[in-house]
């Protein structure tokens, strides 16, 4: 399965913080956390409400939303995990 184009976000965690821009950012990510699932469960900051911005996700308080990782990549046709 082909993959679409990349759309960038933010993770936020205490292993890690950074714009993942690409596939080999969200590697990094992937790495710190040992290849753990719960990463795709992370919720969107419910304070990021600038649509113009990168969405961030993470393991943060304020990362409390609704939307979770694994629905936001699958609905910009990403696959995070294969």
């Amino acid at each position: 399965m082909q993959q679409r184009k990349w759309h960038s976000f933010y993770f936020d965690a205490n292993m890690i913080w950074k714009l993942v821009e690409s596939q080999e950012d969200w590697q990094e990510v992937v790495e710190a956390y040992n290849g753990d699932l719960k990463l795709l469960k992370t919720a969107c900051n419910v304070h990021c409400s600038n649509q113009e911005l990168p969405p961030k996700f993470g393991f943060r308080r304020e990362c409390c939303g609704e939307l979770t990782l694994e629905v936001w990549a699958k609905e910009h046709g990403m696959v995070l995990f294969s």
